[in-house]
């Protein structure tokens, strides 16, 4: 399900680092991302980051890039 987010980078907001998210999992109460900055590893909800604007593009064209190989050479249509 949060398979698309793993690799996005953020700036953690109250230890003013930057990292990659690494794992997401359900938390008792809150849904919990594990990010990982200079071997230091730390767990946040989702208001204790802010995810980087290029990495989200990165993704995006990694999506479409994907969505081409599918129409292109497996015949599928996505919409």
């Amino acid at each position: 399900m949060y398979d698309e987010i793993i690799g996005l980078n953020v700036k953690v907001k109250d230890e003013n680092i930057t990292g990659k998210i690494i794992k997401v999992y359900e938390g008792s109460e809150d849904t919990l991302f594990v990010v990982e900055s200079d071997q230091q590893v730390y767990e946040k909800t989702i208001d204790g980051f802010n995810v980087e604007r290029g990495s989200i593009q990165e993704k995006i064209n990694g999506l479409m890039k994907q969505k081409a190989f599918l129409e292109e050479f497996a015949a599928i249509s996505t919409y």
